[in-house]
């Protein structure tokens, strides 16, 4: 079984509430209600010639519709589900029974969506799929799984997220902080009070009110064919129809510039990230160009960033920095996005990773003369057109396998779009050029409204020089070209201009307690 990382923020759950509007007329006795239609089920079919037997069970049902007190039920609930076996198999007798079959059954949790992933190859599928379906609607959720589960999660979140992965901490410290006050905000992992005050029977009922017929979209390709379309339609029927969750999330509140400083004794060097939220997902007629432009600032582990050239090719201070114009889950040890991770409230981030403590400030200025120059210069036509066929290029490398694939096609649904979001791009990128790429940048990015997150040692010190203001002149042990160390002397005495009130140092140990 493959466990995803989930991705994991700090903050707390808001509660939304549906209330109905009385007034209405009784229906006399010797009337029958008539009761709610069935929700229909939404699937989403993609035969392939490929013998694997691909299925995506995606719930909108994620950690943003946890229960109040609770950050950490959709997390739980998901993997007690996959990793708890059901009602006629443990888990151990589950895992011995898929071994030889070289199937999965695997499960990830964001923001929106709880997804369950199950893979098997065709010649398995009629002994495979009863064991997927009992996951679904006859898990054991046993009190023992419960705590092994429960304990993992806890260990996780205080032992690993606080203190052995910097980077990741940046990162989740900068959604905690950009969706303060919203759902987005609290852990998809949890908190250390939501997952210690978790119950199995609270965890139940949040099962009965959350996994529901129209909060699910199936993806079933590859070698699915269409008897077990129509045999997990007849099965799912059995699923609530309507789920007891709200129906929307709010927005963040307004960006404001902030530096939030994480105290990490033990680091051994400084992670950065920046970002801001953005009103902008995939079926945003801006979508493309802001793509783009993060494409040329810092494509994900490609190496024609601005970002990767000037911080890491350039100055050798880092592994490399890169640029997102959505959220952004790596999957696996791949270059890739997961897919079933979207988001109705997206953001714009730029992921620095560490740099030597002695570097940092002059990185944070760097970082920043730069984005202000995205900001205020755009995309050159030249590097336009390139980033354009190279991305052209990559969504579809993007989609080389059914099961990315399915995933897309699940995505689309969720924006809303008629059209692959694959498709919508490549067309939208074949007429975009300078001048339409800089109007996006200059009305959509916000280098005056930026949240800044940095995990380093001696916090307070570093907090105290940034408010300062004082010049930090970068030297090398070898000689560098006068491009480079003409930049340095414009970026050395670069204000960042944060105030007190805009700057706080939390210490890593307090994060994700509430």
């Amino acid at each position: 079984m493959i466990l995803h990382r989930p991705i994991v923020l700090a903050g707390l759950a808001v509660a939304l509430t549906l209330s109905a509007c009385g007034g209405a007329p009784k229906t006399p006795a010797s009337t029958p209600t008539a009761a709610p239609p069935a929700a229909p089920l939404t699937v989403v079919h993609q035969p392939s010639g490929s013998p694997i037997v691909e299925m995506r069970f995606v719930f909108r049902a994620g950690s943003a519709y946890d229960p109040p007190g609770q950050a950490g039920a959709a997390w739980l609930l998901g993997h007690l589900m996959a990793q708890g076996g059901t009602e006629a198999l443990t888990y151990p007798a589950l895992l011995a029974t898929l071994h030889p079959w070289a199937a999965s059954i695997d499960v990830q949790v964001d923001r929106e969506l709880l997804t369950f992933v199950a893979r098997v190859h065709r010649d398995h599928v009629d002994r495979f799929y009863p064991i997927v379906r009992d996951v679904l609607l006859r898990p054991r959720l046993g009190a023992e799984d419960f705590q092994r589960l429960k304990t993992q999660a806890l260990t996780r979140l205080t032992q690993q997220v606080r203190t052995s992965d910097d980077e990741a901490l940046a990162k989740l410290v900068l959604e905690a902080t950009l969706f303060e006050g919203t759902p987005y905000a609290h852990p998809a992992l949890g908190t250390e009070a939501g997952l210690s005050g978790l119950t199995l029977e609270a965890l139940k009922a949040h099962r009965r009110r959350a996994l529901a017929r129209d909060r699910l979209t199936v993806g079933l390709g590859g070698a699915a064919d269409a008897a077990l379309v129509e045999r997990v339609r007849a099965d799912l029927a059995a699923l609530p129809a309507v789920a007891d969750l709200p129906a929307t999330v709010p927005p963040p509140p307004p960006d404001a510039q902030r530096l939030i400083v994480v105290d990490q004794p033990n680091a051994g060097a400084t992670a950065m990230a920046l970002g801001h939220t953005l009103p902008v997902t995939r079926a945003d007629p801006d979508y493309p160009a802001l793509a783009l432009a993060a494409s040329y600032f810092g494509q994900h582990r490609q190496f024609h960033g601005v970002l990767f050239q000037q911080v890491r090719e350039k100055r050798g201070l880092n592994y490399g920095t890169y640029a997102y114009a959505e959220a952004f889950r790596q999957e696996g040890w791949e270059r890739l996005a997961l897919t079933n991770i979207p988001r109705r409230h997206q953001f714009w981030s730029l992921w620095v990773r560490p740099v030597p403590h002695e570097d940092r400030h002059f990185t944070l200025r760097l970082v920043t003369w730069l984005f202000r120059a995205l900001h205020d210069q755009g995309v050159p036509a030249a590097d336009v057109a390139a980033v354009r066929d190279f991305l052209t290029g990559y969504v579809w490398l993007e989609r080389q396998t059914d099961q990315r694939r399915l995933g897309d096609a699940i995505d689309d649904r969720f924006y809303g779009l008629n059209q692959p979001a694959a498709e919508r791009l490549t067309l939208a990128l074949a007429t975009l050029d300078a001048p339409a790429v800089a109007e996006v940048i200059a009305r959509r990015l916000r280098p005056d409204a930026l949240t800044v997150v940095v995990v380093t040692k001696d916090a307070q010190a570093f907090a105290d020089a940034v408010l300062a203001d004082a010049p930090s002149p970068k030297t090398y042990a070898s000689p560098k070209p006068p491009e480079v160390t003409d930049l340095d002397a414009k970026v050395a005495p670069l204000p960042l201009g944060f105030r007190p009130e805009q700057v706080r140092v939390v210490p890593a140990a307090e994060l994700f307690a509430k």
